[in-house]
């Protein structure tokens, strides 16, 4: 809406996938950063990248809010002295994970690692690897709601996993199905939150 091109969305997702394709092809993995995404929409619609990247980061930003539940547990967590790291496979740049993330009340983190700046991912099992070389030894718990990039794969590298609920996976049953793409994604949305 903001950058008022018809059918923006599919746009979007062929051109995240198109970067993905693009950069296995060139590096050998399919870690893009929201840059690289907006070249494949830069192409397609002639909106700048840099335009389009940033104005996509604005919008997620005002959009973003907090999961109540892991805001409470992640307060607990701080009082209790522990060591929080945020680990997370995206396209976004670390910093503005942190800036999403400060607005929303998780602040004074200790890190925050992002696939995007290492070029593998939790989903590939490669971002705990490198991570934990970085952590060095040490008891690592690693909290997040998929079962494979962060149950299995979390395990794989050594880490204590703590699955918590998917709010796509629960929404679901109460999902009218039959709506536009636009109505659909706001009332998932609403359902979700």
């Amino acid at each position: 809406e903001e950058l008022g091109i018809m059918d923006f969305c599919e746009i979007r997702k062929k051109a995240e996938e198109d970067a993905r394709r693009r950069s296995e092809f060139l590096r050998g993995s399919r870690e893009v950063t929201l840059y690289d995404i907006y070249e494949m929409v830069e192409e397609e619609t002639g909106v700048e990248a840099m335009s389009g990247a940033r104005t996509e980061f604005l919008t997620e930003r005002k959009l973003c809010f907090a999961n109540p539940y892991m805001l409470e547990v992640f307060r607990l967590l701080q009082k209790r002295g522990k060591r929080i790291i945020v680990l997370s496979d995206m396209y976004l740049p670390a910093e503005t994970i942190r800036q999403m993330l400060a607005k929303c009340g998780f602040s004074n983190l200790e890190n925050c690692f992002v696939s995007c700046e290492y070029g593998c991912s939790k989903s590939d099992g490669g971002l705990y690897a490198e991570i934990g070389q970085l952590l060095g030894p040490g008891h690592i718990v690693h909290v997040g709601d998929n079962r494979i990039s962060d149950g299995e794969n979390a395990q794989k590298a050594g880490w204590e996993s703590v699955l918590c609920g998917n709010a796509n996976e629960a929404g679901m049953p109460f999902r009218a199905m039959e709506m536009s793409p636009v109505t659909g994604s706001i009332y998932r949305g609403l359902v979700n939150a």
